[in-house]
């Protein structure tokens, strides 16, 4: 509904992201049917930025894969997430012929490629399957072994988290300035989040925290977090 009142007369598409980063939700099928059924009743494209989409904690859908979408989507991804090549710059786009036609005369002008030897590593790696099923269930280990270790934690609520690198936490009821807490807790307890207002002011209340870390570090950093919110209650009371 929110999205629907948000459609104005010069609206041309709806960006989507999912998994999500930074909240790690995944949308679920009958969420994107319903985005699928407003783009097609407003003649809107759907960008769809799925670079997490092996992360996605179990069967994900894309929605140019919907009836009638296939002509109105264009789905952005790229082997960072899924291969582990970050800081390689490897991506792409999919999408209709005419579209992808327009976007390779744009890109002709505004970069020259990537380096020969990342190109083949790229070909390589997709081709294997290098480090997609590994990656994808390190991940999935991390996440849970997180969210076991938060879960029941006085005044800090889960949110999204189903899929992705991330998992973000509500601690509002806390400390309703995330950047405060963030900083406040990287001060005592030497771990960093990141403070959900960077990404917006619908994300405000929140941190956001890498799983980019092995399992025995996350469950520090999660014992350390729940030390820092019961002292922080006791030292605001």
């Amino acid at each position: 509904d929110m999205i629907r009142a948000a459609i104005k007369p010069n609206t041309r598409a709806i960006l989507i992201n999912t998994p999500n980063n930074p909240t790690g939700a995944v949308y679920s099928r009958e969420r994107l049917e319903q985005l699928a059924e407003l783009c097609r009743e407003h003649d809107l494209w759907l960008l769809s930025d799925e670079v997490y989409w092996t992360l996605g904690g179990g069967e994900t859908c894309s929605p140019r894969s919907l009836p009638g979408m296939a002509e109105r989507t264009l789905v952005i991804n790229s082997m960072s997430k899924s291969h582990g090549m970050t800081g390689w710059r490897m991506g792409w786009l999919t999408g209709p012929e005419e579209m992808i036609t327009l976007l390779i005369n744009l890109n002709l002008v505004t970069t020259y490629g990537l380096p020969a030897f990342i190109s083949i590593a790229c070909a390589e790696a997709l081709e294997q399957h290098y480090g997609v099923k590994d990656i994808a269930e390190r991940y999935a280990a991390r996440r849970t072994v997180l969210l076991d270790a938060v879960r029941g934690m006085n005044d800090v609520t889960v949110r999204g988290s189903e899929g992705g690198m991330y998992v973000m936490l509500d601690i509002s009821d806390v400390e309703p300035d995330d950047e405060k807490f963030a900083f406040a807790f990287l001060d005592k307890e030497k771990v960093g989040v990141m403070p959900g207002s960077s990404f917006g002011e619908a994300a405000a209340g929140h941190i956001r925290i890498s799983l980019c870390q092995p399992e025995p570090v996350l469950r520090e950093a999660a014992a350390r977090l729940r030390r820092f919110v019961s002292s922080y209650r006791r030292e605001a009371a």
